[in-house]
């Protein structure tokens, strides 16, 4: 269709289109151009309308909202609860090195019968320092549960980082401090009536693998 068979009330529809959409004039001149509409006839009646109630002003700049300041950052702490451990007096009795690749060091540590008659399953461990405010260090328990252990608890370290290497460097005789038994142990009873069980470890996780075939646990003589 030619420029005069294009109606006012056609172009009308299209610029209010447009306005809606926040297009500038130049952008609609060229938008409608591509429909074979002349593009002076475009502008001239953009020109019109920007004075009509009909179209909002196709002069007015678009406006942007006003972006809200950042709020403060929440900060968010998170505690594992270590540090909130109760540590009792205790006296390493016997610390040698039993292998040499990894090197690790069998440790007897008199813990009073109280404390290790909290030890009832294998697989349970407890914290160890040398220092009221130094690091603890995670070890399992290498002996089996036993009523008659003294209130000893057999641990196997090895050497390395701290405070491991300061634990394995003590002599016999020497204060150390140690928690409550801690953890869940084995559950065992999830193997009653299998016939074969295989377990695999490597350095020091030998402890408490050691301690559940000790335990008798798993009735190890008939599997």
């Amino acid at each position: 269709q030619n420029n005069e068979e294009f109606s006012s009330s056609s172009l009308v529809d299209l610029f209010a289109h447009f306005s809606i959409l926040g297009t500038h004039s130049t952008d609609m001149a060229a938008c409608v151009a591509t429909s074979r509409i002349h593009a002076p006839v475009v502008t001239r009646r953009a020109a019109q309308l920007r004075t009509s109630s009909f179209v909002p002003s196709l002069a007015t700049p678009r406006t942007t909202k006003a972006t809200p300041p950042p709020s403060p950052l929440l900060r968010l702490v998170v505690r594992a609860g270590w540090n909130d451990v109760a540590f009792a007096p205790a006296k390493i009795t016997s610390n040698k090195v039993v292998t040499s690749s990894p090197v690790l060091n069998r440790l007897l540590v008199d813990v009073g019968g109280a404390q290790a008659a909290k030890y009832s399953i294998a697989g349970q461990f407890v914290q160890v320092k040398t220092e009221e405010d130094g690091k603890a260090g995670f070890f399992a328990i290498a002996s089996a549960p036993d009523a008659n252990n003294a209130g000893v608890l057999e641990l196997l370290v090895k050497a390395s980082g701290d405070p491991a290497e300061a634990i394995c460097a003590s002599a016999d005789g020497t204060g150390v401090l140690v928690s409550d038994v801690m953890g869940k142990g084995f559950p065992v009873d999830r193997v009653a009536g299998v016939g074969n069980v295989f377990i695999f470890c490597t350095g020091s996780g030998i402890s408490p693998i050691k301690a559940l075939i000790e335990s008798g646990a798993l009735d190890a003589s008939h599997r």
